[in-house]
């Protein structure tokens, strides 16, 4: 909303306030002889279009028509200042509207970064957290968190951390689950194991993250099915599983406040349902690799063009079994299921700006 406010120009502040005044659930209750005296002029003093811009953001919060998720109604504020604005004044509201069709995302640290990695019977673990804690870190510009051979206990501790009111501050979190699996169960040392369901549950559910999004980056075999294909050659690996509707709504059906915990949801696994994810000795998680360079080249943009890139390049990848854990030759291809409501821009780091 700063980056909001600094765009406008006091005049354009001045539309919008007469375009808001017409709305009954943002004008109700609020003195409209001091409404009626605010005059543009008024606008070109130091502070005073800031001080009126926030007066109308918050008198919209209050009105429950926005919150940092569901701004429908200042994008139609917004769609309707345009209509009548300069060729400049047109370029600054195409701007914002689209900024408000992301998730806010300009707070430092960017996100808050969790990466659970077993490295127990796993080459290469070392160098997959080594590329997560690189990109995020010093990159995307996350707080990086790593739990190495976490222990149910261990992770259980983080759902208890992660209700702490510090965590309320990032925009975004994002979970990295490196390890054996199969469909339902992610493999920890010393033979415990976590439902995958339940972590995606669990994890999902902190109330400081609510109406921010949440990224599940599973990078875990899903059973031990192959992808087999009739080729030779082959990388060497071993396997890794041991636009709105035009309809019109009455306000008075609408909720902006209760959003359930499943939703904001990016879940990205490394291969599909019962199949095994692959990866090499000295490289790790062929999946940790390729979304790990993606990831920065598309920094800036909508993290599902990265996504879309890794499964076409993932796919094209032949593997060939170097212990014997499957016959012949196969292929892997990664998925993700999403229940995102806005889009998610990949952060840009400090670094990179």
């Amino acid at each position: 909303m700063i980056h909001m406010c600094d765009s406008l120009t006091p005049t354009l502040v001045f539309k919008l306030l007469n375009i808001m005044k017409t709305n009954k659930s943002f004008s109700s209750g609020i003195d409209k002889d001091l409404l009626a005296s605010i005059t543009i002029d008024q606008l070109t003093h130091e502070g005073l279009k800031e001080a009126l811009f926030f007066f109308i953001i918050r008198l919209m919060e209050d009105g429950n028509m926005l919150n940092r998720l569901y701004t429908d109604k200042l994008k139609d504020a917004f769609k309707e200042l345009n209509q009548n604005s300069t060729k400049e004044e047109k370029q600054i509201i195409t701007s914002l509207l689209y900024k408000l069709r992301n998730y806010p995302g300009e707070c430092h640290p960017s996100g808050l970064c969790i990466v659970f990695c077993v490295s127990e019977n796993r080459e290469g673990a070392s160098s997959e957290i080594a590329k997560i804690k690189k990109l995020f870190e010093n990159i995307l510009g996350f707080t990086v968190k790593i739990e190495e051979n976490p222990s149910v206990k261990t992770i259980e501790s983080y759902e208890l951390e992660l209700q702490k009111p510090k965590y309320r501050y990032y925009d975004s979190i994002v979970y990295w689950f490196v390890s054996h699996g199969n469909e339902t169960e992610l493999k920890l040392p010393n033979d415990e194991i976590y439902l995958r369901e339940e972590f995606i549950d669990n994890f999902s559910k902190p109330a400081n993250f609510i109406k921010k999004p949440k990224i599940f980056f599973m990078a875990a075999c899903r059973g031990e099915k192959t992808i087999p294909v009739v080729k030779k050659g082959g990388r060497p690996s071993s396997a890794d599983a041991k636009h709105r509707a035009n309809i019109k709504i009455p306000d008075s059906s609408l909720d902006i406040e209760n959003v359930h915990y499943e939703v904001d949801r990016l879940v990205v696994n490394a291969t599909l349902p019962t199949r095994y994810s692959f990866r090499s000795k000295d490289e790790g998680s062929v999946f940790v690799d390729v979304v790990c360079s993606l990831l920065e080249e598309y920094c800036g943009e909508n993290i599902t063009e990265a996504l879309v890139e890794a499964s076409r390049i993932i796919h094209q990848i032949i593997f060939k079994s170097n212990d014997n854990s499957f016959e012949g030759f196969s292929k892997q291809a990664c998925s993700y299921d999403s229940t995102l409501q806005k889009t998610f821009i990949i952060p840009v780091g400090k670094k990179k700006q």
